[in-house]
């Protein structure tokens, strides 16, 4: 029984089918069977046989042209996509941006907004204070003013007591100095008549 043959190694090339009635390519270097061996020797397994090149897949023009179509469409569609995202980042952005800078600018706002507020709560507790001073002094100059007019009306009743007993005491006035003018002229005539009397003589009554 004869050894069998080697296995193809992969530095060995694939033969490739002839035509029929030629040999196959590389046949030239097998060595031709010996004599002496049986013909069952120089069949080769089925399985060691060479195989021929599988032969590309023929593609239909149509097929092939209308795969080239809807891929064209197909990136026309990824690309609008792509366009329309780009548009609503670039829109978010914008608008975060602004909502920054609105932010930004709105806090300002309220911190100046709250400046004023303290100087004014401030600035009204100041004058509430002086108010109070104020209206303090204000009440006591009301408490005197009310005690000045009470004093004016009590004086101005006195004075118009006075001036009503003006009269009765101005004729008792007038009376006694006609009373003691007329009693003057008296006491002088009869001082006068007393001069004038004799020595010696009683003075006539």
């Amino acid at each position: 029984m004869s050894a069998p043959s080697a296995a193809p190694t992969a530095h060995d090339a694939p033969i490739a089918a002839a035509p029929p009635g030629e040999a196959p390519a590389g046949a030239a270097h097998a060595p031709p069977p010996s004599a002496a061996q049986p013909a069952a020797s120089s069949t080769v397994p089925p399985a060691q046989a060479a195989q021929p090149a599988p032969a590309a897949p023929a593609v239909d023009p149509a097929v092939a042209k209308q795969h080239e179509k809807e891929h064209k469409r197909l990136e026309k569609q990824l690309h609008k996509e792509e366009k329309a995202e780009d548009k609503q980042v670039t829109h978010a952005l914008k608008a975060t941006q602004r909502q920054a800078k609105e932010e930004k600018k709105a806090t300002k706002a309220e911190a100046k907004a709250r400046k004023q507020l303290d100087k004014l709560v401030t600035k009204e507790a100041k004058y509430a204070k002086g108010l109070a001073r104020a209206q303090e002094k204000h009440d006591k100059v009301v408490a005197d003013l009310n005690k000045a007019k009470q004093d004016l009306d009590a004086k101005t009743q006195a004075h118009t007591r006075l001036v009503a007993d003006r009269d009765p005491k101005q004729h008792e006035l007038n009376k006694a100095r006609a009373l003691k003018e007329e009693h003057d002229a008296a006491r002088k005539a009869r001082l006068s008549a007393d001069e004038v009397r004799p020595a010696g003589g009683v003075a006539a009554h």
